[in-house]
């Protein structure tokens, strides 16, 4: 592992930690969402495995992977060390990719960069969020937006300490969560990074415009989801063919009946007509 330093000097994306299960010929890189890591996958590395190359990482910031805290953790940051990292472990063009909330806005960003490498897009309780929100326009729907982004600032900026406290507090309640979630004095500062540069300042909406209109994309969201609008998901990809929007009866947290609606997306052939819902 490289210094810091020398990162920053001849600006070198970091290698990434990942993991490799199954040997198929079709590649799924999955990606975590914010303050997660790659095991949140292992679930579903089982039914895959046979068919498959399924990858996984630890973002740049999360899990086992370097947590410089000299960058910004910005969309364009974590795909440079994706790619870099796919590059040194000999990963070439993945057909799929699957992302689960910042995953799917990194997955998003990834594909519109690259758009012949990617056979297939699976986004997760993706949350998007409108720049329109930031505006005086009044209506209902953006001051929802508004309220969420509001939201997100007022917490990167609470103190230090008082959020970790009430992080363990809220996992250790929510045994979901705290298998899937991670908030300590090592990622504090990746964490909010990424929720200010990759969340907030998304790029999502513009993004889905830009990618190919015969691209098969799988939305899945929860109907509990406390983190998702699904409004917002159904504007976004309202006018593409090959989308097929599913909503799963689960929360933000990644749950069995979630995990078994991955599964079915990844596997199932796209549909040619419009399934958008």
């Amino acid at each position: 592992m490289l210094p810091d330093s020398i990162h920053r000097l001849l600006r070198i994306p970091y290698v990434l930690k990942t993991r490799c299960y199954g040997h198929g010929k079709i590649t799924i890189v999955f990606l975590h969402g914010i303050a997660s890591y790659k095991e949140i996958w292992q679930p579903i590395m089982q039914p895959l495995e046979h068919e498959y190359r399924c990858v996984t990482i630890d973002l740049l910031g999360h899990g086992h992977s370097s947590k410089p805290t000299n960058i910004h953790y910005d969309v364009r940051a974590h795909i440079r060390s994706i790619r870099w990292t796919l590059f040194w472990r000999g990963i070439w063009r993945p057909k799929i990719i699957v992302g689960y909330s910042m995953g799917g806005i990194i997955g998003v960003h990834w594909t519109r960069l690259h758009p012949r490498w990617i056979e297939k897009l699976v986004l997760v309780s993706m949350p998007i969020y409108h720049h329109a929100a930031e505006s005086k326009d009044i209506r209902l729907e953006n001051l929802i937006d508004k309220g969420y982004l509001t939201f997100y600032k007022v917490l990167r900026n609470a103190p230090r300490d008082l959020i970790i406290r009430s992080a363990r507090a809220l996992v250790s309640h929510m045994p979901t969560l705290n298998m899937q979630a991670r908030l300590d004095e090592q990622n504090w500062y990746p964490v909010v990074s990424s929720l200010k540069h990759t969340i907030e300042e998304q790029t999502t909406t513009h993004d889905i415009k830009s990618l190919p209109n015969d691209l098969p994309i799988e939305v899945l969201y929860g109907s509990l989801d406390q983190v998702v609008l699904a409004n917002n998901l159904k504007k976004a990809f309202i006018e593409r063919p090959r989308t097929r929007l599913t909503r799963v009866n689960s929360s933000h947290e990644i749950r069995p009946k979630m995990y078994q609606a991955i599964v079915r997306a990844i596997i199932r052939e796209p549909e040619p007509a419009e399934q958008l819902e």
